[in-house]
């Protein structure tokens, strides 16, 4: 008996908290309270990776997550009527001694109405238009690069850390329009808060690579960092313009298909576009062809990356072949930049 009317007692108080409480009970919620950054991180580290992660709603502004770069962005809410949000190699400009345009991961922000330009802006390559209309490309870059915002454009560092800084180019397509154009306030309005601070960063990885360098090609080859200890470039020519990407523990003496995840090929511009000039290289590897990733320009050579659509039964199996594979189908995955001379 005395327990039960302990239990009635505990009850009863409990209702007249509930109904003292506005906040409390079925008529509200208890506000959350923002997660702190270094919490955000360790809950985002944890999701499984994916190509995009959609954005969501956060305190003050919605997010957006970025496997490939490791980055975890909060947007002003205001901005998700503006823009859309997407992970994709882009182009970008390196401005330095011997080299020109290279092909990196990007978070890009594109204009919410790009689209309504299609038949005006459609004449360019599918893989250029809409990315290339891009308010902002967001990506990883050493400290002290300069890229093309030494020539046109804005750059914006958005956080450094371990000799590496993320930024924020903003090429000015806006001016490809009119002011009265719908689309000239989404990239005015994005371009402004970008510039005054308004976007936060929480990183939850840092790219780190391991590299190779070629000393005859002047030029340094960059692999992710989880590849260490599982890839070996080697060169096959003379003058390091064909080198083969090999899965190391694939390798075997006398068979040169066995372990080759991609080749590496240096050529003149004239060379490339004498044989891949006139085609569509996404529509080729589509129809089965292989996958051409254009790296960049070295020293007057124009670099590019090859991995086959299937690869040579030879080549091998296994889960760590098969994952290496797919991630150079998916993404370049290399980066080339110039030696200091």
């Amino acid at each position: 008996m005395k327990t039960t009317l302990k239990l009635l007692a505990a009850m009863c108080c409990l209702g007249l908290l509930i109904l003292l409480c506005p906040s409390c009970g079925p008529s509200g919620s208890v506000p959350s309270e923002p997660v702190p950054p270094s919490q955000a991180a360790e809950i985002t580290e944890n999701v499984p990776p994916t190509e995009n992660v959609p954005p969501s709603q956060a305190p003050g502004g919605f997010t957006y997550t970025s496997e490939k770069l490791g980055a975890t962005f909060t947007f002003p809410a205001e901005w998700e009527g503006l823009m859309t949000v997407i992970d994709a190699p882009s182009t970008v400009f390196v401005i330095d001694a011997g080299t020109g345009s290279v092909t990196r991961d990007c978070v890009l922000l594109l204009p919410a109405h790009i689209m309504d330009y299609a038949d005006e802006l459609g004449s360019y390559e599918e893989s250029v238009f809409p990315n290339d209309w891009n308010i902002g490309q967001i990506y990883w870059r050493p400290v002290g690069e300069r890229g093309a915002e030494a020539d046109y454009g804005n750059m914006v560092c958005l956080t450094e850390q371990d000799g590496m800084e993320l930024v924020c180019f903003m090429q000015l397509r806006k001016m490809d329009f009119n002011e009265s154009d719908a689309v000239w306030n989404e990239y005015d309005t994005v371009e402004k808060g970008l510039k005054n601070g308004e976007v936060t960063v929480d990183i939850f990885r840092v790219p780190v690579h391991f590299t190779y360098t070629s000393e005859k090609l002047g030029a340094t080859f960059t692999f992710p960092a989880e590849w260490a200890g599982l890839v070996e470039l080697k060169s096959e020519t003379e003058d390091d313009t064909l080198f083969t990407l090999y899965l190391t523990s694939l390798r075997q003496e006398g068979d040169p298909t066995a372990g080759v995840l991609a080749n590496l090929c240096a050529v003149t511009e004239d060379d490339f576009n004498g044989a891949y000039g006139d085609k569509d290289l996404d529509g080729m590897y589509e129809a089965g062809g292989p996958r051409i990733w254009v790296l960049g320009t070295v020293n007057g050579h124009l670099i590019y990356l090859q991995a086959d659509h299937e690869p040579d039964s030879g080549a091998g199996k296994g889960e760590g072949f098969a994952r290496l594979h797919q991630q150079l189908l998916e993404s370049p995955c290399v980066t080339v930049t110039p030696l200091s001379r």
